[in-house]
């Protein structure tokens, strides 16, 4: 039986027939609708109702009914029939020879039944292929009777129509096959192979192809029986064969679609109505409200460890009746699941993971899905009273926002059967704000099904992460029948509610719960009690004292542990960066960085910022578990000022992980650099901790700060230390240092130089204007300390000391005029621009005698380079001279440095003696940040005529 039809040359036997009642004196039968799930009966027979194009199918003759015993309709919801009958009639002409023939030959027959009118095949016994050829099938496995009428006969009357009864067997199918159902008129063989309606409908839907034009048929009619063992000759063990619907929604509509050898096509459909005299009454399945509905299910982790990847085991149950003198159980609408706050998706599972395309799942088409291996997410078994053997299948995860619910997440439930595949869409809803998770799968099949058990894959790239804290936890389950009043809007009272309570008892890894407890519930008020620890590593990649090297740092979080909400990083001393040549990416470009979901990949191809402006790169480990996923698309930019600090980094992270694309995440952080030994903190703005309802679960921040140049090492060789302060998300703290070194100090030349010059007024109580002038080659060890003791020519005028900018004015940048002793100027081959500022007489809160002279340097960073000004006494003598020393100069490379002192009423300085009545010299320590010394005596060059060049 691997053909749809067997042709021979027809013959009919007289006494195998009988006159049919005139054709047209056919009458509206009662209720009809679906014929359901996987084998519902309608071939040849099934089909009629209001043709679009009424040339070739008779007006009005596709019709059905769906009877009780006593030939009134059997519009009970989930009830049995006695029996379900469909007929329909094609036009007929004379042709040439003057005999009656169909207008045109049957070829394509395709009937769409109503959704959950269910044949269930295991009602009879097979009849196997061998026996059904032979004519030799057992009378229990019959389940109906096909009438047809056809004529051999010359006249061009319908005196020449006859009508044959044949059985209609439960034939063995195929193995791609649900059900068969044949039966025989002569010697042809009749199929009717079921499929069942994808997308979303689930009907069923009989189909009759290449039909053979052996036999010149007018009308077919099939009757079904509701309980086969009451009806055929055999008897057998009574069961429900035929069930009618379990929604009340309405008269149903079954339609019909024809195609015909000669190449005509003709649609028609009818509704379910009562039977005559009232036809024009359309009725539907009626009763709902008693039919019984009382599933259960089982929902559990598969992981009892807090804060760790996990599966996921649902097991669902819905006793079915199969009482052939009773009702079935209402069919399952719609499945929606409240997982508990804390329980999530993990972006651990992005690792590998591919999704599943709308082309791919084909929800409308009967194939079979055709969805990546990469994208299964989990499996399904369903068992149901019409296959003898589960259904198994696969969960798939749907693309973001391109998918039915055009959701960021949503999954595809694929079961597989004979000749049978059902592709179920459901929505998955995360709280944007918690991550809660909502999944709903809605209007399932109208099909009757015992369990249905779902398991998603667990491990460490499992989907789902459990709660952070121990305790009792419930999942929340509502289910709703489609025997509701409203289905699509069913009212409390017949939503059947359950909970589903599991237990985590023990910390990631097996260990003790580091909060809450397995013995209360859960909840998100332990949150707060868990632990906050973070792990710091990071240093220079090549650690040689003054030479440029990538540096990187690593913050890690473990789990169980509160989430990273924040951090701040204090640099070692002197651990710099050329910030000559790198322009910032600018604020009008950082708020072109989107957060939208789907953005996030055009981020990449085209970042916001430009490329002159990166730093670095910054990689993302997120995710429950002891393998995170890694986003290694962030970038990091140097920006401008913000929030106070002279500088700030940029870090854009496309959120782009396996098949997700959430848009692009901005991270700005202060970049503050200490005024006075240029010391550098980086102070990152809150940390996301969920993006589109996917808490990140934050484990491990890797920052590499690599542009070639950039970054320049300490020339001091003293051990340092490199310290990070974390804050957990619900308050947590703490503190990590980092021991930092540097090598081959020792190595590097420290030679600077000073010239100073003294002009104006050279004679006695004269103020002359100071230039000091310090330079430097590069490559040598930075300037670690300066002390410069002017000529005993030189003394503090007196009525200056008073003249003094307190800290506080200093500090508010609102120093008087009197105080500034003049001007300095930095060059450094890490700016592009030099540093300057006035130079200030301030106080020092009477630390030292004298008031220091600071030199407030302003520029892309701001320094305040402090002198601490006293009187150096010669021993043995009353004889004292006028010293500066800079003791704390930032540990990075100044090329030249321009003091210049007022002269005039403005000068601090004044002259002893005449200055040009002999060589003045000053004394200049300088010790390098390696620890090396040089001292020198520079000649104090001044502008007398009379002097050597030298002391001009």
């Amino acid at each position: 039986m691997r053909s749809q039809l067997e042709v021979s040359a027809p013959r009919l036997p007289r006494d195998e027939t009988k006159e049919l009642s005139p054709i047209n004196a056919r009458s509206r039968t009662p209720w009809k609708f679906r014929v359901g799930f996987l084998l519902a009966i309608t071939g040849l027979v099934f089909l009629a109702g209001v043709s679009s194009a009424a040339a070739v199918l008779v007006p009005g003759s596709f019709d059905g009914a769906v009877l009780k015993s006593d030939g009134t309709a059997e519009t009970r919801a989930g009830a049995h029939p006695y029996s379900a009958t469909t007929k329909f009639e094609l036009e007929h002409a004379v042709n040439s020879n003057g005999a009656l023939v169909p207008k045109q030959n049957l070829r394509n027959v395709s009937v769409d039944l109503p959704r959950g009118f269910v044949v269930d095949p295991s009602a009879t016994a097979i009849c196997g292929p061998i026996e059904f050829a032979e004519e030799i099938c057992s009378a229990a496995s019959q389940v109906g009777v096909a009438r047809t009428t056809y004529s051999f006969s010359p006249s061009s009357d319908t005196s020449g129509f006859f009508t044959s009864t044949e059985k209609i067997y439960n034939v063995e199918p195929l193995p791609s096959q649900p059900a068969l159902f044949a039966y025989k008129v002569f010697s042809v063989t009749i199929l009717l192979t079921p499929e069942v309606r994808p997308g979303g409908d689930f009907g069923l839907s009989a189909r009759v192809k290449d039909a053979s034009m052996g036999v010149p048929v007018f009308a077919t009619e099939i009757e079904l029986f509701g309980v086969p063992a009451d009806r055929n000759e055999g008897g057998g063990t009574r069961r429900p064969m035929v069930t009618n619907p379990t929604a009340c929604t309405g008269p149903l509509r079954t339609s019909l679609t024809m195609d015909f050898w000669q190449g005509a096509h003709e649609t028609a459909f009818f509704d379910s109505h009562l039977p005559a005299p009232n036809e024009d009454v359309l009725v539907g399945p009626e009763d709902c409200d008693e039919l019984l509905f009382d599933p259960t299910i089982e929902i559990a982790p598969t992981a009892t460890q807090a804060d760790s990847p996990t599966g996921l085991a649902v097991d669902l149950a819905v006793p079915q009746r199969n009482d052939p003198d009773g009702r079935v159980t209402s069919h399952l609408k719609s499945v929606k699941v409240t997982m508990p706050q804390g329980m999530s998706v993990t972006p651990a599972a992005a690792d590998g993971l591919g999704d599943c395309r709308p082309a791919q799942i084909a929800l409308s088409s009967p194939a079979d899905a055709n969805c990546p291996e990469s994208s299964k997410v989990g499996s399904i078994e369903i068992r149901t009273p019409l296959l003898d053997d589960p259904m198994p299948g696969s969960i798939y995860l749907a693309a973001q926002k391109d998918n039915p619910f055009n959701e960021t997440l949503a999954l595809y439930i694929v079961g597989r059967g004979p000749g049978v595949v059902i592709k179920l869409p459901g929505k998955v809803e995360p709280d944007p704000g918690t991550g809660q998770l909502v999944a709903t799968f809605d209007n399932n099949p109208q099909l009757p099904f015992s369990s249905f058990s779902l398991r998603f894959n667990g491990g460490e790239r499992a989907p789902l992460a459990t709660p952070p804290t121990c305790g009792i936890y419930e999942i929340k389950t509502e289910i709703a029948p489609w025997s509701a009043n409203d289905p699509g809007n069913p009212t409390p009272g017949e939503i059947v509610t359950s909970t589903s309570e599991f237990t985590i008892d023990s910390g990631p890894g097996g260990g003790p719960c580091l909060a809450g407890d397995p013995n209360r519930p859960g909840g998100t008020g332990d949150l707060g009690n868990r632990p906050f620890d973070v792990g710091l590593q990071g240093g220079l990649v090549n650690a040689m004292a003054g030479s440029s090297s990538p540096f990187v740092l690593q913050l890690t979080r473990p789990d169980g542990h509160q989430e990273i909400s924040s951090f701040k990083v204090d640099l070692p001393p002197g651990l710099t960066a050329k910030l000559a040549g790198v322009p910032y990416c600018s604020d009008a470009a950082l708020a072109g960085v989107s957060g939208v979901e789907g953005t996030g990949a055009a981020q990449l191809v085209t970042p916001s910022c430009p490329a002159s402006s990166q730093i670095g790169t910054v990689t993302i480990g997120a995710g429950a578990g002891n393998n995170p996923f890694y986003v290694r698309t962030g970038k990091a930019y140097l920006a401008g000022p913000y929030k106070g600090a002279p500088l700030s980094l940029a870090v854009v992270t496309p959120a782009v992980a396996g098949p997700f694309d959430l848009g692009s995440v901005l991270v700005r952080s202060r970049i503050e650099v200490d005024r006075d030994d240029a010391q550098v903190h980086v102070m990152t703005d809150p940390l996301p901790q969920i993006i589109a309802g996917i808490p990140l679960r934050l484990r491990d921040i890797r920052v590499r700060m690599d542009r070639p140049g950039f970054m320049r090492a300490p020339t001091n060789c003293t051990e340092m230390q490199m310290a990070a302060q974390a804050t957990g998300s619900h308050g947590g703290s703490s503190t990590k240092a980092q021991r930092f070194k540097v090598g081959e100090c020792t190595s590097l030349k420290f030679k600077p130089k000073l010239s100073l010059r003294l002009k104006g007024k050279v004679k006695r109580s004269g103020h002359p204007a100071l230039t000091a002038v310090l330079t430097q080659p590069g490559g040598q060890a930075n300037i670690g300390r300066v002390s410069v003791t002017l000529p005993r020519s030189q003394f503090i005028d007196q009525s200056r000391i008073g003249e003094v900018c307190t800290r506080a004015q200093f500090a508010a940048a609102a120093c008087p005029d009197k105080s500034v002793l003049g001007i300095a100027t930095a060059y450094s081959p890490l700016l592009d621009q030099p540093l300057r500022g006035s130079v200030y007489l301030r106080a020092n809160g009477g630390e030292r005698e004298l008031p220091d002279m600071v030199a407030a340097l302003r520029g892309q960073i701001d320094v305040d380079l402090v002198g601490y000004i006293d009187a150096v006494v010669k021993p043995g003598t009353e004889i004292s001279r006028i010293r500066n020393t800079f003791a704390i100069i930032p540990d990075a490379p100044v090329s030249k440095f321009v003091l210049k002192l007022n002269s005039g009423k403005k000068a601090l300085l004044e002259n002893s003696a005449n200055l040009c009545a002999a060589p003045q010299r000053a004394t200049v320590k300088m010790t390098g940040q390696n620890g090396k010394v040089y001292d020198t005596n520079p000649l104090v060059k001044i502008g007398c005529a009379r002097m050597s060049k030298n002391n001009r």
